[in-house]
């Protein structure tokens, strides 16, 4: 729950993401924000909503609810939330959300047949539309798109918005691609030499091998900012979007490298979310995994080789990674003496509901 400091619930979501932040603001008192809602109705019922319920029984509200973007494993919990809402017997009423972030494919609140190629998450876009279109505009402005380089200093805060763009938003409302995503195995048997090794291969022969797929392009990545505090919330965001828009901010602030306390990493740390460029330009000690291994054999042991060898990095700096699942960092066989090596911790789900983490 909301504190003195800043903390962040890592909720047990499947194999999705579903997140909230907690912190409390001198002219807002208690915030809460909650970000993606995962997928599986039990796990709904047994976490979000659980902890949804608990924030308005201690009279605070869901003062924004951000749904990165339409992947049946980030929205899916939130339509359970909504239907939930929707129950008169509920604790939680349309008056406990104060407002949504959800960029629409459409511009009006006229919803109309999404195309025959969407996948299941057709169904969960056009129910979470039409729950939105009976909400006034100050809780859900479906004209007003979360889109780079959009700032809002929101609820005590600052939120810079790195994905999407206008051009990926726009080449979205225009072309449904194919959603799914799969996986045939997985790089855990492998050691994180060996896999860091095999990513700078591709790299030198310039095929880094990262995502481009359309609907993870559009999806919402943002930085938030309290306090002299920060995450870096990457959604599902692809690199080719989120690179060039961390490149411009860096530009804007005149810094070299964009320093944050952590970073939810994009994709449930695939390593086709992550480049080496980002690397470049983002330092953090600590990174949120938000999967269950379930889907796409994610998260990739590629993608830790990645950090914890990138040239940029500083070894004598101990960095953190903080996993939404208990006991699943064991999964990846990690040796106790890579962790020595390359000076890195991994953390377990901490409490009933997942991982809560303090900045």
């Amino acid at each position: 729950m909301a504190g003195s400091n800043l903390t962040i619930d890592a909720l047990l979501a499947g194999n999705g993401d579903c997140l909230i932040i907690h912190y409390n603001s001198q002219e807002h008192g208690a915030v809460n924000i909650l970000i993606d809602g995962g997928n599986g109705n039990t796990l709904c019922k047994d976490h979000l909503q659980k902890v949804a319920e608990e924030i308005v029984k201690s009279e605070q509200l869901i003062n924004l609810v951000i749904i990165t973007h339409l992947d049946q494993d980030h929205i899916k919990g939130i339509i359970y939330l909504i239907r939930d809402i929707q129950d008169t017997q509920s604790p939680i009423k349309k008056e406990s959300i104060g407002q949504y972030w959800f960029n629409s494919a459409f511009s009006e609140k006229i919803y109309r047949e999404a195309p025959e190629q969407f996948d299941i998450s057709a169904k969960e876009m056009k129910e979470l539309e039409e729950f939105l279109h009976n909400e006034p505009d100050q809780r859900w402005n479906i004209k007003e798109k979360i889109v780079f380089p959009l700032v809002k200093n929101i609820l005590g805060t600052t939120i810079t918005v790195l994905s999407p763009n206008e051009e990926m938003l726009t080449l979205f409302s225009n072309e449904y691609a194919d959603l799914d995503v799969g996986a045939t195995g997985n790089d855990y048997g492998y050691s994180i030499k060996q896999l860091y090794d095999s990513e700078q291969n591709r790299f030198d022969n310039a095929d880094e091998d990262l995502d481009k797929k359309l609907e993870n392009a559009t999806s919402i990545a943002f930085l938030f900012e309290y306090e002299g505090k920060s995450l870096l919330h990457m959604g599902d965001a692809v690199p080719t979007v989120i690179d060039t828009s961390v490149a411009a901010l860096l530009t804007e602030r005149k810094i070299s490298r964009l320093k944050v306390d952590a970073v939810k990493l994009s994709h449930h740390a695939s390593r086709k979310s992550i480049s080496f460029k980002f690397l470049d330009m983002v330092s953090t000690s600590k990174y949120i995994i938000c999967a269950n291994g379930l889907k796409a054999k994610l998260p990739n042991k590629s993608t830790f080789a990645k950090i914890l060898l990138h040239p940029q990095r500083d070894l004598s700096k101990h960095i953190e990674f903080y996993f939404n699942y208990p006991g699943f960092s064991s999964r990846l066989s990690f040796t106790e003496e890579e962790k020595t090596t390359y000076n890195f911790s991994c953390h377990d789900a901490n409490f009933e509901h997942g991982y809560n983490l303090s900045l």
